[in-house]
């Protein structure tokens, strides 16, 4: 029988198991954390494997244990920097992400654009947007540090004939092509994947953190918004902005807020994402990432860097980049020192390697590789990992109990500074 529902089963909340599953026998519920779990019908479960098959955390990739530059970003054909000014201040980062759907919906390459936006139910929850019209894109232009799943999204796919862009995370980038692979109709549909460099994704819980910390229930929340640029603070000081139904609004930033306690501890992260070892989205068509480089440091509106590997697109693109002055063609070392910067390539690569080792001795259901690593990096890597594991559990214990009504807000955040402090002390 699959473990995929397993408590120690790496999950990232992908979606991508459900519409593998020839008998449906596979749901997805969410967990205390506000994370996506799926959840196996044993009754109708024929044990075909396909779920785990298709599975981006338990799968590995030929660059995950190859040697050199070139392996850290995967085959690609050419790398830019620069931003769009027609989307740069609405977007994250330079707005090359909306300004490369913006340009394909144009030029009738694609008939729409799949991205994440604020539900047309509630501005509070963020779902996948299929937008046809370019004007509509600046609307779905910001990042989301929310769960996504992908399974309605492939079933809409699978019964809308069409071209479709999609913008993924490197786990969804990965399972959307083990399904292409297995579905004519996907591989023929969705046309282009747009992939953004991902550092962890957090559960929903995060949002409740932050706005109860702000004195503010869920239940009174309107709307969030995530990196909101203005000129008091640098593009790299994320913020999160959270209004109420009085007209209040909150915002929390990376730095020194309770925003960035909990993001930059991943105190509500999905325990997969320590296992993923894809740094710069290498299933997708083009990868796309903030310019964590010294020049951008005092960045106030946001600098994009973009890596090409579908050679079709690439032609596409170059001849759009040319046009705009504001952005140029760059070597391959410029988005590896721009994660560098940020300790990504050694978290996905040397950490990645230590947690798998750890997590396989603590009974998860996890692959492991060899890589070389000199004494120094195996003690202080380890110590990390330990650290992590034990930040994730006790949030997850503490935070289960605030749930059920057991301690107060004020006391799972009170303990989980505790907990931080004593942890990172080791």
């Amino acid at each position: 029988m699959p473990l995929i529902d397993n408590n120690k089963y790496p999950c990232v909340g992908c979606g991508g198991c459900v519409p593998a599953c020839p008998k449906k026998s596979i749901e997805l519920v969410e967990n205390e954390l506000g994370q996506y779990r799926p959840i196996v019908d044993r009754k109708l479960c024929v044990d075909c494997g396909l779920c785990e098959k298709i599975c981006p955390i338990n799968n590995a990739s030929p660059s995950e244990v190859s040697k050199g530059q070139t392996s850290l970003v995967g085959d690609y054909v050419h790398c830019y920097k620069g931003y769009d000014e027609d989307f740069r201040k609405t977007s994250a980062s330079g707005g090359l992400v909306t300004s490369v759907l913006s340009y394909l919906l144009e030029k009738g390459f694609i008939d729409e654009a799949i991205c994440v936006g604020s539900s047309y139910s509630s501005k509070f929850a963020f779902t996948y947007q299929f937008v046809s019209n370019p004007g509509d894109l600046i609307n779905y232009s910001k990042s989301a540090y929310y769960p996504m799943e992908i399974s309605q999204v492939i079933n809409r796919i699978k019964q809308k004939e069409g071209r479709y862009a999609m913008v993924v995370l490197p786990c969804q980038a990965k399972v959307i092509r083990a399904l292409q692979d297995r579905s004519r109709i996907l591989k023929e549909r969705i046309v282009y994947l747009l992939g953004l460099v991902c550092g962890g994704v957090p559960g929903k819980a995060l949002i409740e953190f932050v706005a109860q910390d702000s004195n503010i229930s869920v239940n009174e929340i309107c709307s969030v918004a995530f990196r909101e640029k203005d000129y008091k603070h640098y593009n790299s000081n994320y913020s999160i902005r959270i209004s109420d139904k009085y007209g209040d609004t909150f915002v929390s930033r990376m730095k020194d807020d309770s925003f960035g306690f909990a993001f930059l501890n991943k105190i509500f992260n999905y325990r997969g994402c320590n296992f993923c070892n894809d740094i710069f989205a290498e299933f997708a068509d083009v990868s796309f990432m903030d310019a964590w480089l010294e020049e951008h440091r005092r960045d106030f509106d946001g600098t994009s860097i973009c890596i090409t590997r579908n050679k079709e697109l690439d032609t596409i693109l170059s001849s759009y980049f040319r046009e705009k002055k504001t952005i140029s063609e760059v070597c391959v070392d410029i988005p590896i020192r721009a994660q560098n910067n940020v300790g990504l390539i050694q978290r996905k690569k040397k950490l990645n390697y230590i947690k798998r080792k750890f997590y396989k001795l603590m009974g998860y259901h996890v692959e492991v590789y060899n890589i070389r690593l000199s004494l120094m990096d195996i003690v202080k890597l380890h110590i990390r990992t330990i650290q992590e594991f034990l930040i994730e559990s006790f949030s997850f214990k503490y935070w289960k109990l605030y749930k059920s009504g057991r301690i107060s807000f004020k006391k799972y955040k009170a303990l989980m500074v505790y907990v931080i402090k004593m942890v990172k002390f080791i």
